[in-house]
């Protein structure tokens, strides 16, 4: 195995040497040591590039956007059909007669002031017409 020196490497802590030159701090003579400087310094080194690389995939980040939208779109669909299953068990359990108490209901609120409970009339009518088409 060559030992490369630090010189190709940048370790986290630089050498007491590197920030002083005049410092009486050195490397160690020791082998086992410096393999070990080493080996840390390629650890670092190789997370720092595996960083970098993983911010430079742009294509790859794309991807995990929209695999997460994906993700949120699809718990919104699960939610909007557990809720129509709902209102589909509310719609059969109202009876005819209930369901023309609504309608009257709405249409004496729409004769009061017409723009808001146009639309209350229009899913009074809806209940109406699904439990009509629900009986067939």
């Amino acid at each position: 195995m060559t030992q490369q020196g630090p010189a190709n490497e940048e370790p986290r802590q630089a050498p007491a040497f590197a920030q002083d030159p005049s410092a009486e701090g050195r490397l160690s003579d020791d082998p086992e040591q410096l393999r070990e400087e080493i080996r840390e310094t390629r650890e670092q080194l190789g997370e720092t590039v595996a960083a970098v690389a993983e911010k430079a995939d742009v294509k790859g980040r794309a991807e995990q956007e929209v695999d997460e939208r994906k993700r949120q779109l699809r718990h919104k669909q699960e939610e909007a059909k557990a809720k129509a299953a709902e209102l589909r068990e509310k719609v059969r359990q109202t009876s005819p007669e209930q369901a023309q108490q609504a309608v009257r209901q709405a249409q004496e609120k729409a004769q009061q002031n017409p723009v808001p409970t146009a639309a209350a009339g229009a899913f009074a009518a809806g209940l109406l017409i699904g439990w009509l088409i629900s009986r067939r």
